[in-house]
């Protein structure tokens, strides 16, 4: 009998001690899950008729017939206007460099510098716009949109540009 009692015990305890330890966690189990979704800081709808105001005013201070286009982080329109005097075909350049910039999460002027090094292979990449006029908007140190300028010469792109930019304080 006091075998059956040792025995009967001895299974009792193995499998308290079975139980809890298959019940803890598996060594992996403290690695964080992997998240399915990220969150990508965006351009505000507000955010983004400041910088275009902005922009628009240093366009008009210097008479310059400028589009001007505003895109979120994913690359899609936010805002635009086409100042007194911008020719048509300002229209789609102007977006096409902010997306360029989007897309990139640089200013357009980088892709003008490796064409002109030789790098025109760059041309065939897709829809992008090589030429000055296109710029980030980062904000907190993240990029949140984009703004891209035609109309002028690329110095005059690049001061409407700057000018939007600087009304959030943001970099390009």
């Amino acid at each position: 009998m006091r075998n059956r009692t040792v025995t009967v015990l001895t299974a009792t305890v193995l499998g308290l001690v079975a139980g809890s330890v298959l019940a803890a966690d598996p060594p992996h189990a403290a690695a964080k899950p992997v998240s399915a979704v990220i969150a990508v800081p965006m351009l505000s709808s507000a955010g983004a008729a400041k910088v275009l105001a902005a922009a628009v005013t240093e366009a008009n201070r210097h008479n310059w017939g400028s589009s001007i286009a505003i895109v979120d982080a994913a690359g899609h329109l936010l805002a635009y206007q086409r100042t007194d005097g911008a020719p048509l075909g300002t229209i789609d350049v102007a977006r096409r460099k902010a997306e360029t910039s989007i897309k990139f999460k640089a200013p357009t002027e980088f892709l003008q510098k490796m064409v002109s090094q030789g790098g025109a292979a760059m041309l065939t990449l897709g829809d992008y716009v090589a030429v000055v006029g296109g710029y980030p908007i980062t904000v907190n140190g993240e990029v949140v949109g984009a703004i891209g300028v035609s109309g002028g010469m690329a110095g005059e792109d690049e001061v409407v540009a700057k000018a939007g930019l600087a009304a959030l304080g943001a970099g390009g």
